[in-house]
């Protein structure tokens, strides 16, 4: 491939690099041509960046198969060894650019399964910007973006795991929310109310679990599939029209059901809660 090291022997590719800042680009199949260049610190380790690299790989890979095309727009993936005392996510997307951090506020570098991960959930919010031209932060539910985000992250880097099955999720999803809210001491907020930036992100691990709740809800039976069918929908300006369109009802009938979902069908034991995760995400 010119101009770049194939995915396929990414280890070999980051021993020739200057040892100061790592740069590698990916070219994935003709559904997902979008060239993806990761930059790393010197700081962060080779299996840190190869982790990476596995996560975006991952990614371009899943999203072709479930969207029928994946990012297609060149993007740069800056791996930051430090963690900004003053930052209080994981990461973050704006435009084309992702920046992860390879260690927490502490100072403690983050795991590998993290970074996995991490690189999903980024790349998949430069594919929602893709499929809906801009519009899914300026008119759509910002819980259906980090839910979907935090959905597909989950469903594309765990293939081994039976994680989309409906017990399996709910219970994934339902734990992270009661574990959380039991620490924080509070309720979240309706899944309504977190239609503008901030109440998801405010959050934290319970704010995102709750809005992947919500995607899990909205997809239903018409699978992750229906996630690109209401982004490319969104790109028309109505945000409600398109969720009608990709997940057949109405938001305000889905809000009431949803709601009596969290209420009635999701009140999972503590005691029967075993999931981990780490707590750094954007």
């Amino acid at each position: 491939m010119q101009g770049g090291t194939d995915i396929a022997d990414p280890q070999s590719a980051l021993t020739v690099l200057n040892p100061v800042r790592t740069h590698v680009t990916l070219l994935k199949s003709d559904a997902a041509e979008g060239m993806l260049s990761l930059a790393a610190d010197e700081a962060v380790p080779v299996h840190a960046r190869l982790s990476t690299l596995d996560g975006l790989s991952v990614a371009q890979n899943y999203f072709a198969t479930t969207f029928g095309v994946g990012v297609q727009r060149p993007v740069r993936i800056d791996l930051r060894a430090y963690h900004p005392d003053d930052v209080d996510f994981g990461g973050f997307t704006a435009n084309h650019h992702i920046v992860i951090y390879a260690s927490s506020q502490r100072g403690v570098p983050v795991s590998d399964y993290y970074l996995r991960r991490a690189a999903i959930h980024e790349l998949f919010h430069v594919l929602q910007q893709e499929l809906s031209g801009g519009a899914d932060l300026a008119i759509g539910p910002n819980w259906l973006v980090e839910g979907g985000a935090r959905l597909v992250e989950d469903i594309a880097s765990v293939q081994s795991v039976p994680i989309q099955s409906a017990p399996y999720q709910d219970t994934y999803f339902g734990c992270a929310l009661l574990n959380e809210e039991a620490q924080a001491r509070r309720p979240l907020p309706p899944l309504s109310a977190m239609h503008y930036y901030g109440p998801v992100e405010e959050g934290g691990n319970a704010g995102y679990a709750l809005a992947a709740l919500g995607a899990k809800r909205a997809i239903g039976a018409h699978g992750p599939a229906a996630l690109g069918v209401y982004y490319r929908e969104l790109a028309h300006g109505d945000w409600q029209a398109a969720f009608v369109r990709a997940f057949g009802v109405e938001p305000e009938a889905f809000y009431k059901d949803f709601a009596r979902a969290r209420a009635n069908d999701w009140p999972i034991a503590l005691a029967d809660c075993n999931t981990e995760r780490d707590d750094d995400e954007d």
